[in-house]
């Protein structure tokens, strides 16, 4: 895990929860589609550097989805409001779904089996948008797991420990990669 610092919300994500306000209209992202998304999701993508918010590949706009890191279902008033859902702070860039076969337009979007989709509505103990996320892992450069930091408080070390089970991010795909990355830096 990377931190990200985000940059300020972009004014289209703004104007359109405004107006949705304004017109009486829950912010429901459900509801959030065309250019207003289309634009914060180019924003997630360049305040993350174009790298997956929880396990750092690569990914593209196509191939990466909007992310809530507190979950759409544990953010809900007792009305049904949901303000989270569209907030910027809420949102990240996370990896999926898989590439389709173009010319199969029945074919069903699949996601990775681990980050953003894979964990549901599973809370994440750890942000990256803390800016010491990235003291509580270290890598195993024999095996590519993701660990918890054994030099870190224990409570720190199950914190990372959770967030690793939660979004996967010992996949043997992922693992893979991981190794392939080193060996060929090396």
């Amino acid at each position: 895990m990377k931190h990200i610092n985000k940059r300020p919300e972009p004014d289209i994500l703004r104007e359109w929860r405004e107006t949705q306000e304004h017109s009486g209209v829950n912010c429901l992202f459900v509801e959030f589609q065309g250019k207003p998304k289309q634009e914060t999701h180019q924003s997630l993508l360049n305040d993350q550097g174009w790298i997956c918010c929880y396990c750092c590949q690569a990914i593209t706009e196509k191939l990466s989805h909007i992310e809530h890191f507190d979950p759409q279902s544990l953010t809900k008033d007792a009305q049904g409001n949901n303000p989270a859902s569209v907030t910027y702070q809420n949102l990240l860039a996370s990896c999926g779904p898989l590439p389709t076969d173009p010319n199969d337009p029945n074919q069903r979007r699949t996601f990775p089996k681990h980050c953003g989709d894979y964990r549901k509505d599973n809370i994440i103990p750890i942000s990256p948008l803390d800016s010491n996320c990235e003291s509580y892992f270290v890598y195993n450069i024999s095996t590519g797991d993701i660990e918890a930091d054994l030099k870190q408080s224990p409570q720190h070390q199950k914190e990372a420990d959770r967030t690793i089970k939660v979004l996967n991010l010992n996949d043997e795909d992922i693992k893979r990669k991981r190794l392939d990355a080193l060996y060929g830096f090396l």
